[in-house]
């Protein structure tokens, strides 16, 4: 009855946050379960059958410190920071020929309930939002860098409704700070002692409505934060 898969080598996986307390009966229930859910109650891809999955790993990499002390009490966790990369940065060739920030508020991302709300919102608001896959299943490599390039503000939302999420955004940041784009990031961001470090570069707001509007008007002040951003 076991399905779940064995490791004998080192797995590199993250959950966008795992639950500070994790139920091990659940877990370890899951592992003779199939289920289709891939998120649970609270809006985690943090289910107790992928935990599981972890569970029979050698050791677990992730680069949110706020999800090493839960994961521990599963397995051996070892704390991976996201660093720099020359893969996050745009080619150059398109860094040189895309001058124009003519997308006024660039959004990008799976539009999940919360986020389609918060952006139907956004829009009655007579907020220019551009959805980049709106249409497709996702926008990737030279086209995704070519609407950031082209973006005065990059709109990052949250994905779910749960109060009890701890969304790291850092994933989702560092491609845009390393091409220099001015991103407008919904809520705070992620786990607290982690803000420090961001909170020059990237501006987060419980306003979004007032923020946009504000910024939409001020490139000056965009600019600079866009430079300290890329410069973290």
């Amino acid at each position: 009855g076991d399905f779940l898969p064995r490791f004998s080598m080192d797995v590199a996986f993250n959950f966008e946050y795992v639950p500070n307390v994790i139920n091990a009966t659940e877990v370890a229930e899951a592992s003779s379960q199939k289920t289709d859910h891939v998120q649970n109650a609270h809006g985690s891809f943090a289910t107790a059958v992928a935990l599981a999955t972890l569970k029979k790993a050698a050791r677990v990499w992730d680069y949110s410190l706020a999800n090493v002390e839960p994961l521990s009490t599963l397995t051996r966790v070892e704390h991976v920071p996201l660093g720099w990369s020359t893969a996050w940065r745009p080619h150059r060739d398109l860094s040189r020929l895309i001058q124009d920030k003519d997308i006024p508020i660039l959004f990008y991302g799976t539009l999940t309930s919360r986020r389609k709300r918060t952006l139907q919102m956004l829009r009655s608001n007579d907020l220019p939002i551009f959805h980049a896959n709106a249409q497709t299943d996702g926008t990737f490599a030279p086209a995704l860098d070519a609407l950031i390039l082209s973006a005065a503000i990059v709109l990052d939302l949250k994905a779910f409704d749960s109060t009890k999420t701890r969304e790291w955004k850092m994933p989702r940041l560092a491609k845009l700070l390393a091409a220099g784009a001015f991103v407008v990031s919904e809520g705070a961001c992620g786990v607290e002692h982690q803000c420090a470090a961001y909170a020059e570069g990237v501006v987060f707001t419980d306003d979004l409505v007032e923020t946009l509007q504000y910024y939409m008007e001020r490139p000056v002040e965009r600019a600079r934060v866009a430079a300290r951003g890329k410069a973290l």
